[in-house]
This record gives C-alpha cells, structure tokens and sequence, in this order.
C-alpha cells in the first residue's frame, strides 16, 4: 500500500531513481562505448524489430493462445460448448484454429471455424 500524505510522492520519486538509476547507467555506458558509426544501425535495428513486434503481435497472441488450448485443454474433441446463445460440438483443433458444428437460426447445422 502506498504511503499517504506529503511524504508519498517524495518516497515513490526515490523508490523509482533507485531502480531506474542503474538501467540508465548502463545504457549510458553501453551508448558511450559503441565504436563510432554503429549506434545509428543499432537504433535503426531496435527500430525495425518493435514495429515487426507491434505488426505480428496479434499472430503471437494467436498462437500462444492456440498453443495454451493444446497444453491445458480446457475441451476436447466431441465436447459440446455452450457459451450463451451460441452453442455447438467441437469437430477439430488445431495451434492456429478450432472448427465445430454449430446449429443456426434455420436448426440446421453449420461448420464454423474460429481461430485461436
């Protein structure tokens, strides 16, 4: 729990310092010990690897999520999920996706297909 009163933001400002202090320091060094023309490519490489982090995040969560469905099974193959309305039969699964027989509106039954 936070401490209240004037003293709060003070010992929360000290508390950050005393953690972020270090990392900075050593980026710092890491930054000054770089021979010259390697901390422009450096950057530009740290630069291009987030935006590929940030364009192929929804398919690492996919996956993940796939790959967690596998491991923990939460349903197998023949379970019937009722999840409010919608309810069906699990028919297949895979890493990247689960298909299953759904019946709809009309009471015949559709094959849907739904990704992790």
């Amino acid at each position: 729990m936070p401490p209240h009163g004037p003293r709060g933001p003070r010992l929360y400002s000290a508390r950050m310092n005393w953690h972020v202090e270090p990392i900075l320091t050593r980026c710092q060094a890491l930054l000054t010990s770089l021979p010259d023309g390697l901390l422009g490519p450096l950057l530009f490489a740290l630069g291009v690897s987030g935006v590929a982090l940030c364009a192929f995040k929804d398919i690492f969560q996919n996956l993940r999520a796939g790959l967690l469905i596998r491991i923990t099974r939460p349903f197998r193959m023949g379970d019937r999920i009722v999840r409010g309305e919608p309810e069906g039969t699990v028919e297949d699964m895979q890493v990247r996706a689960t298909g299953g027989v759904w019946p709809s509106a009309s009471g015949m039954a559709t094959a849907l297909r739904r990704s992790a």
